[in-house]
């Protein structure tokens, strides 16, 4: 018996909203280009966070990173986590305690978001893999809406472009007007 179903029943959500469903650069594409199926780039629960007041957002993630067991399940199944070890697990420098509570949570979660701002393409492995179903993909989102507003640049887009918060130079001008 031969059943057809739709292809938006068998996709991750992730890939239902994704922009850019076709690799940048390859050798050979197999198969046809796939169509966006999200071309305006609308992703209704980054909208719904983004009508919150920023107290909202704030309490919005403090409740949900309270719940973090620090598992670092988001970390080992993230693609593009490359670090030998995360920032948070060091400890020489130590940037986070070994206790889990909530400003330690905050710390590691905005840390890793922010590692990740302008890299993160979306894929959801975090969300897949977060035991505490933390909204991980939905704060990416919003660092990677910040990183686009900010630098004009969206990840996965140019090989060539560094991730913005990962290129430090001492005379950038808001750096050198800070010190």
């Amino acid at each position: 018996m031969e059943r057809h179903l739709p292809v938006a029943d068998l996709l991750e959500d992730t890939c239902l909203h994704c922009q850019h469903p076709n690799p940048v650069t390859f050798d050979e594409l197999l198969g046809p280009e796939v169509p966006s199926r999200n071309p305006e780039g609308e992703d209704a629960e980054l909208a719904r966070l983004e009508a919150m007041t920023s107290e909202e957002r704030r309490e919005y993630f403090r409740r949900a990173f309270e719940r973090c067991i620090r598992c670092y399940a988001c970390v080992k199944n993230c693609p593009l986590c490359f670090c030998t070890t995360c920032f948070a697990q060091t400890n020489q420098p130590e940037w986070l305690p070994r206790t889990v509570g909530a400003d330690e949570n905050e710390m590691f979660l905005l840390g890793r978001a922010m590692h990740l701002a302008g890299r993160c393409v979306q894929c959801g492995a975090c969300d897949r893999a977060c035991p505490m179903n933390l909204p991980l993909r939905l704060l990416n989102a919003k660092m990677a809406k910040e990183a686009q507003e900010a630098f004009a640049q969206v990840a996965g887009l140019d090989p060539e472009t560094q991730p913005p918060l990962s290129v430090f130079e001492s005379q950038d001008k808001d750096i050198a007007e800070h010190h």
